[in-house]
């Protein structure tokens, strides 16, 4: 019990003590019960008092537990929905990009079909009378180009005696255009690839070099296709696609 409690008891039992001599047997225990009863009451009361207490204790505690856990959760919520958010942005972003790509791809391929058409096309004309011309042309072009007095001539197996027979006038042309005299010859240890399709393939035309193959002109019929499609792709692009809001530049 508590001082206060202590301090009760002793006065008490002075009092009692004071007047316990006087007394008979049965007051003396009743005087003994009722101090046994307040003792038992005081005890009772702050064991009450620590209980109560005791209860206000944990409940704060547990509340703030509580609180805690709340918050944690609250927490790991918040992290694991932003995680998500995250997670759906790159997903939505890679679907955009493959999606891009895809298109992209289509385009190019788009693109690509009609640089097979063109060439399947020039293979197909490699011959006849307007492919002479044409060959006469490109030594004519390739040799101004290479402003050489002595030039070589590749082409093809099939084209060498076609390029034999405009060779003369060919030279005639340089000569009357440059002012000086040159000669030009055919080189018969090693012809141009023939046919369509191949990254070495030759479609028709001629290459011309000089000075022991220092110099080359490649004047063939898929150099100048390849040439005409690098310089045409921006323009082709628009006509099949449509001009793009997003470039601001054609190439």
């Amino acid at each position: 019990y508590t001082q206060k409690t202590e301090h009760k008891f002793k006065a008490k039992h002075r009092n009692t003590s004071q007047t316990m001599a006087g007394l008979s047997e049965e007051d003396v225990q009743n005087q003994i019960q009722q101090m046994i009863k307040f003792i038992r009451q005081e005890a009772e009361e702050k064991a009450e008092e620590i209980r109560v207490k005791a209860e206000e204790d944990f409940n704060i505690l547990k509340q703030e537990e509580v609180e805690a856990e709340r918050r944690r959760i609250r927490h790991d919520f918040e992290r694991k929905e932003k995680q998500v958010d995250i997670e759906k942005k790159i997903a939505y972003s890679n679907a955009i990009n493959q999606n891009r790509l895809k298109v992209l791809k289509a385009r190019e391929d788009s693109v690509q079909a009609i640089l097979e058409k063109a060439r399947a096309q020039i293979g197909e004309s490699s011959s006849g009378k307007e492919y002479k011309k044409l060959l006469a042309k490109l030594i004519v072009q390739g040799s101004l180009a290479l402003e050489e007095d002595v030039i070589t001539v590749r082409c093809r197996k099939c084209d060498e005696k076609t390029v034999q027979s405009v060779i003369e006038n060919s030279i005639k042309e340089v000569e009357k255009k440059s002012g000086k005299t040159i000669q030009i010859s055919i080189n018969d240890s090693s012809f141009l690839p023939e046919g369509g399709d191949g990254p070495n393939a030759c479609s028709g035309g001629v290459e011309l070099s000089a000075l022991n193959g220092a110099i080359k002109c490649d004047n063939t019929l898929d150099t100048r296709l390849q040439l005409a499609y690098d310089a045409l792709l921006p323009e082709v692009r628009i006509m099949m696609f449509g001009r793009s809001a997003a470039r601001k530049h054609l190439n």
